[in-house]
């Protein structure tokens, strides 16, 4: 059996390297273009960085990167839950080290697989797991971690207008409530509706079929799937807690319920596939959300906390570059 560490060469798609460079480099271009924007226009302001590497401050900037690293290995770590309740037989250490592969890749490298991609031809190649099953499990990783960053946001954002009554807070309330009930019924739907009446609509298309059974197997996993959204609402709060170390590393003043309101905005906005990153455009946003609550240093948090997110990759591509293939 293979270790599950899958080689880069073997890690790309078929639009070919030019094709990928190409919009790889416009991604950046457009980072690189609003970041411009963001400090000509006085919205991002480099003296917040001046006492960074201080030995009074520094402390605050490794606590953000390991906050980052156990998110990191937390928010990983969901997908072997699923993986189990498909009886496929992976052990947690494989499963983690080939979701290290796939986080540094697809941030790092054009035109690769990326995180869910990676899974998927582990998937295939080393436990010879049907295409559904791969997929039904990648799409619910997803959609449970999805809900858990949710149920934070909601939870927060509830705090803060109890708290604070701001009118930008009540907004972000309703707006996370709506998303996590149209969450919560689209996942009802995909693992409760939809294979009760499968059976009766899609045998005729095979795949589809072994596809939303897939999904049925999760509907009697309560245990897996309750353990899955604990672990999505820890991991996206260490993502607070590393933005409050990074804030303090640069000796800005804030309310932690404030950073934690707009934060889980903030983590959607950086996986965007606009720019590398979120480069430029999740500075932005925390610019102005930021604003909303009453924080200032946005731009330059989101800036900060991307540094550190790019140590903890960078370890990731450790494990990446290892030259071993799957048998």
């Amino acid at each position: 059996m293979a270790s599950g560490l899958i080689p880069p060469e073997s890690v790309g798609n078929q639009r070919g390297p030019l094709v990928d460079s190409a919009i790889f480099l416009l991604k950046l271009s457009l980072g690189i273009g609003i970041v411009y924007w963001l400090v000509a226009s006085g919205r991002f302001d480099v003296a917040y960085y001046n006492g960074l590497l201080s030995y009074s401050t520094f402390g605050f900037v490794l606590a953000a990167m390991l906050a980052q690293g156990l998110s990191l290995i937390l928010l990983l770590s969901r997908w072997w839950f699923l993986l189990k309740a498909q009886n496929i037989d992976a052990s947690y250490a494989t499963c983690l080290t080939v979701s290290f592969q796939g986080a540094f890749s697809g941030l790092f490298l054009p035109g690769t697989l990326g995180l869910d991609g990676l899974r998927f031809l582990y998937l295939q190649k080393t436990h010879k797991a049907g295409s559904a099953i791969s997929l039904a499990s990648i799409i619910l990783d997803r959609a449970l971690g999805f809900m858990g960053l949710l149920i934070l946001a909601v939870a927060v954002s509830f705090l803060f207008v109890f708290s604070y009554d701001l009118e930008a807070s009540r907004s972000i309330l309703l707006l996370m409530s709506v998303c996590l009930l149209v969450t919560v019924v689209l996942l009802a739907i995909a693992c409760g509706y939809i294979p009760l009446v499968g059976a009766r609509y899609f045998r005729k298309l095979p795949w589809l079929a072994r596809f939303i059974d897939a999904l049925a197997t999760y509907r009697y996993c309560h245990k897996e799937l309750a353990i899955i959204v604990v672990m999505s609402v820890v991991g996206h709060a260490l993502v607070i807690v590393a933005a409050c170390f990074c804030l303090m590393a640069m000796g800005l003043d804030f309310s932690v319920l404030a950073i934690a309101t707009v934060t889980p905005i903030l983590i959607v906005v950086r996986f965007l596939p606009l720019t590398p990153l979120g480069l430029g455009v999740s500075d932005a946003a925390g610019e102005e959300l930021y604003n909303m609550v009453g924080v200032g240093g946005g731009a330059e948090n989101q800036m900060l906390l991307r540094a550190t997110w790019i140590v903890v990759l960078l370890l990731c591509g450790l494990i990446f570059f290892r030259k071993k293939s799957l048998e």
